[in-house]
């Protein structure tokens, strides 16, 4: 008889959230935020509002910004977004929470990525909760559909 393992139980989940975390030690993070809003938008509607404000930033910057966005519904009174950016080496931090502020909501935490800070992981343990939900820019996409088919070829 095969004993059923629970999937939040330790054993099952810290070594996927940790697999998460190293997949995205791939790429070359710039920034990592935290941003909330004013009311209380679907996964869509936040999305929508993040995008118009990433394609504005791109712009000024003259580059092209990839992004993981993770929507976290786990507090429903407080929807907010969990981000790691990259492409936005010149960004002005200042600014773009400024604008936030006054268009879209609350900038909890904008600032420099820090790998020895450990977000990779806490945003691959986000990957794992059913409240939460994972976009990833196109240029994440190809490249995780890179490494499947790659894993797939080793098998």
């Amino acid at each position: 008889m095969t004993r059923k393992v629970p999937f939040d139980d330790g054993e099952v989940r810290v070594p996927l959230f940790k697999e998460y975390g190293s997949w995205l030690d791939k790429f070359l993070w710039s920034h990592y935020a935290i941003l909330t809003f004013y009311g209380h938008p679907t996964c869509k509607e936040a999305w929508r509002m993040f995008n118009r404000r990433k394609r504005a930033m791109a712009k000024a910057m003259s580059a092209k910004i990839e992004y993981l966005f993770i929507y976290d519904n786990e507090h429903p009174d407080e929807p907010h977004i969990h981000l790691l950016l990259a492409g936005c080496e010149g960004m002005n931090t200042d600014h773009w929470a400024e604008e936030w502020e006054k268009k879209v909501g609350m900038v909890k935490k904008l600032v420099r990525y820090d790998p020895k800070k450990g977000a990779r992981f806490y945003m691959g343990k986000k990957f794992l909760r059913d409240d939460c939900e994972v976009i990833l820019s196109s240029g994440l996409r190809s490249t995780a559909e890179l490494d499947m088919l790659s894993d797939n070829s080793q098998n």
